[in-house]
């Protein structure tokens, strides 16, 4: 199976994202923005940052991880490098996610910014179930 592949948008960067089960989808979505915002040349030094959120809906929670990683970049200029552990789980009607996921300190000897994602975005998001397991289109406005 696909773990995600860059599709054709209009002026911003869509992803689609594979996964057997949710957790992979977001395992996936990370690696897919990871590779649409950075291209590493060696091994950085990093810095380790946990999350924990939660949402009523799962595309929701996708879209709320993935612009908790975008606010590092924006914010702490860190550029994020490896997802540590992702878990899943249900408690209180919500959703939640807890996960580690390391950032690179920017070097520009090893790591070249490719985009600079301004949003991640709700534009038709949904997250379907298929027969292989799920899959969603993620829009990051550029």
């Amino acid at each position: 199976m696909k773990k995600y592949e860059f599709i054709d948008h209009t002026a911003d960067i869509a992803l689609k994202v594979y996964g057997a089960k949710l957790d992979e989808l977001f395992v996936n979505a990370f690696y897919g923005f990871r590779e649409a915002v950075a291209e590493y040349s060696g091994e950085p030094e990093c810095k380790r940052v946990t999350f924990v959120i939660d949402e009523d809906r799962a595309d929701f929670l996708l879209v709320e991880f993935l612009s908790q990683i975008n606010f590092q970049m924006l914010t702490e200029k860190i550029i994020p490098y490896e997802l540590n552990s992702l878990k899943l789980y249900v408690e209180n009607d919500k959703i939640n996610l807890i996960c580690e996921v390391d950032f690179a300190q920017y070097d520009e000897a090893n790591i070249s910014i490719l985009e600079e994602i301004k949003a991640v975005t709700y534009h038709d998001l949904e997250i379907k179930q298929t027969e292989t397991g799920f899959e969603s289109v993620i829009v990051l406005d550029i």
